[in-house]
């Protein structure tokens, strides 16, 4: 292995684990001398200097998703598809913690989905944000906006259905007692 290449793999390896470039310069200074070192790092360029630099973006940058924590200002709000699934939206974002919820909701009739709705309301948009992938904050917000139509179509559809069905049964609870006392 020549000298060149020698300084090529310190480089990668110290640009990778540290974020000074001078002390990166300096150790492969002593370790192959400083004329080699020069010419090696004109001769490779910037390109390993690239790569140090988004692998270490990547590795402490962002979030496990692997999306911009920047961005994390632009997502906030009530996510109102979280409030009313609770546990199967929390599904592809969490399996764990849906799981919890699932047995929860199980065992406290109904309390801890109470709980674990506001909860969900409040922070499910961070959740979401930080543990499944995006590829911008609109595509985001499409999906959560989905999530909360569906919410609402399937709470205030089955609450149409029943006021239509008790509106129905009083009539003909009511045209039942108008005949009854009619026909007597």
């Amino acid at each position: 292995m020549n000298d060149l290449t020698k300084y090529a793999l310190n480089t990668t390896n110290a640009l990778i684990n540290t974020q000074d470039k001078s002390e990166t310069a300096a150790k492969a200074e002593s370790a192959i001398g400083s004329e080699t070192a020069a010419k090696a790092e004109n001769a490779i360029g910037s390109e390993i200097q690239e790569f140090g630099q988004s692998n270490y973006q990547t590795q402490y940058d962002t979030l496990p998703s692997g999306n911009d924590p920047a961005l994390m200002e632009h997502i906030k709000g009530w996510n109102w598809g979280a409030f009313f699934f609770n546990w199967i939206w929390l599904i592809p974002i969490n399996i764990g913690l849906a799981i919890v919820i699932f047995f929860a909701n199980m065992f406290t009739c109904g309390l801890a989905n109470l709980i674990f709705s506001i909860y969900l309301g409040i922070k499910g948009n961070e959740l979401a944000w930080t543990n499944v992938h995006f590829r911008d904050v609109e595509e985001f917000k499409e999906i959560q906006k989905r999530w909360s139509i569906a919410g609402l179509v399937c709470v205030f559809l089955p609450m149409i259905g029943a006021s239509i069905f008790v509106i129905l049964c009083a009539a003909v609870f009511f045209s039942s007692l108008v005949s009854a006392i009619q026909g007597k």
